[in-house]
């Protein structure tokens, strides 16, 4: 598979239906503990071809600009990876690995070390975007997170080097 190509879960994902019923709860959307929440357990409701939807998850979705969570759900019998989380109406887990059956009780594990990655990288983002407002009067556009790294889209500028160490600074000032 290419890099930035989609899995072939993703790629069938988009051809499944919407399922009934309601919503997935996202537990990280519920409150702040709620964001820093490791291990929780969910029912299934549906299961297709490398895809679990579940009625409650702590796994955030791809989207905005951030990746998916990753890690995995484990149950009586059987064990998946989750190595992409979409949106379709309910959340999709995309797995490699067994598949539960509907109804059953799966424990969910977030891959921790990402997940926190992530989160120090959005709030960042928040942090820079709201600097570069205020020192040059830009607003954002568009941004993409990673483990790594991230990119933060700027209308109407394009920062010198000399520009991005003034918002560094000033940057580290409100976190000093």
């Amino acid at each position: 598979m290419l890099a930035g190509e989609p899995s072939a879960a993703i790629k069938l994902a988009s051809n499944i239906p919407v399922t009934g019923g309601t919503m997935t709860e996202q537990l990280h959307m519920s409150s702040i503990e709620g964001t820093y929440t490791r291990e929780f357990s969910a029912t299934v409701e549906a299961v297709f071809p490398g895809i679990v939807e579940l009625d409650r998850t702590a796994f955030y979705p791809m989207g905005g600009g951030q990746p998916a969570d990753h890690g995995n759900l484990a149950w009586d019998g059987g064990k998946a990876n989750v190595e992409d989380v979409r949106k379709k109406h309910r959340l999709r887990h995309m797995v490699e690995g067994d598949l539960p059956d509907v109804g059953a009780t799966v424990n969910g594990t977030l891959n921790w070390e990402r997940r926190h990655a992530h989160m120090r990288m959005h709030t960042s983002q928040h942090l820079v975007s709201a600097v570069v407002d205020q020192m040059h009067g830009a607003r954002t556009v568009g941004n993409q997170i990673g483990d790594e790294k991230s990119r933060i889209d700027f209308l109407p500028l394009r920062l010198s080097p000399a520009q991005l160490s003034e918002v560094e600074a000033e940057a580290n000032r409100y976190l000093a």
